[in-house]
């Protein structure tokens, strides 16, 4: 495990040096070349990425063990049945049709999470992509959806992807619809971020989803039980209690349940940067669906938000988590990011998340 977190430290810390090296130099009027090697560079950092992920003993992540042994006994009985989703199953059974054996498996497992990352942010035109890449890999979530909750975080950036492709198609490509339909099929709790951006094209008023907010707020803190209410749903109820039974059976003797106001802080945080990126008319003018993805992490938090009160409560937070880095893009522009202090803020609130995830709730 050690050597996984270690090799980790060491491949953001040389994409951070070159970070802070492009934000010395700006102060300086010194551009870096890396700009024009934008696609290499990313590829090298997720390229290492992936021979860690690949290499890393099943120790590294809560749930590598527990994918490896179901590879294992699918591999060794063909008959075997398991209760997985069924694009995750179905990518098993590719495998081993092809006849990949279980001590290889996470050299084909891992793709599914870089390969997705790689082409989500390289679709980003005008847009310093290696920072936008290096923020992501500052927040905790992208080492947790590689390792912890593999069919959560390869179906998340399969959304990712999908996402990036909606923000940044030309006319009316309807490409973006294609990772977005596949993420479901890997978690089927993905089915919410593609509901949440239908819903969010109805929404005019941002206020609208302030309001749901606090309403999420105001349930989550009476401790609302919203699971028992979606448990009584026809059909959907029955496939709700049966992916939440599953985190309910889960040892959670040590998982805070109830409100929490740790996780609430961290996604307000979000709402209220994005909401001030939406006040300049310049960047709604540039970027007019950022408020669609705005829309869409409003509601994902007021609904992570009002399911505080079961266990594992996180694994709802990482559809939202996963919009971060779109919430943050506008900055990331190359006509924006000509100003120094606005790449200045972004380097210390990167830093700052890795810091704080990575060393002092470490410790």
């Amino acid at each position: 495990m050690e050597v996984f977190y270690t090799g980790y430290y060491i491949i953001y810390g040389v994409l951070t040096i070159i970070i802070i090296l492009d934000s010395l130099g700006s102060f300086f009027n010194k551009r870096m070349l890396y700009v024009r090697y934008q696609d290499l560079i990313m590829l090298l950092f997720l390229s290492t990425y992936y021979i860690l992920l690949s290499t890393r003993s099943i120790d590294v992540g809560t749930d590598t063990e527990n994918y490896h042994y179901l590879y294992e006994s699918m591999y060794k009985y063909e008959n075997y049945l398991s209760n997985t989703d069924i694009g995750f199953y179905l990518y098993n059974k590719l495998l081993i049709y092809i006849g990949v054996m279980p001590e290889i498996y996470l050299f084909f497992i891992s793709l599914l999470f870089v390969v997705p990352v790689y082409f989500a942010v390289k679709e980003f035109k005008n847009t310093n992509r290696v920072f936008l890449l290096w923020f992501f890999a500052s927040l905790f979530i992208f080492v947790t959806m590689s390792t912890n909750i593999l069919r959560q975080g390869i179906g998340g950036v399969f959304a990712m992807w999908g996402i990036s492709l909606y923000l940044n198609r030309v006319g009316n490509s309807k490409k973006f619809m294609i990772p977005l339909l596949i993420a479901p099929f890997f978690h089927i709790s993905l089915l919410l971020v593609i509901l949440m951006f239908f819903i969010s094209k109805k929404i005019k008023n941002i206020k609208v989803v302030h309001i749901v907010l606090l309403v999420s707020i105001i349930l989550s803190y009476l401790n609302f039980n919203l699971n028992s209410t979606l448990g009584n749903l026809p059909v959907v109820g029955e496939m709700f209690m049966d992916r939440v039974g599953g985190y309910l059976g889960e040892n959670f003797k040590n998982y805070k349940v109830g409100f929490r106001l740790d996780f609430l802080i961290f996604n307000l945080f979000f709402v209220f940067f994005g909401y001030y990126l939406l006040k300049f008319k310049k960047i709604e003018q540039k970027f007019p669906l950022y408020r669609r993805v705005y829309v869409m992490y409003v509601l994902l938090t007021a609904y992570f938000t009002i399911m505080f009160n079961i266990p594992f409560s996180d694994r709802f937070g990482v559809l939202s988590w996963g919009l971060i880095p779109f919430i943050m893009y506008p900055l990331y522009s190359l006509s924006n990011f000509n100003n120094n202090n606005i790449k200045l803020m972004s380097v210390v609130l990167g830093l700052s998340l890795f810091i704080i995830f990575n060393v002092i709730m470490v410790e």
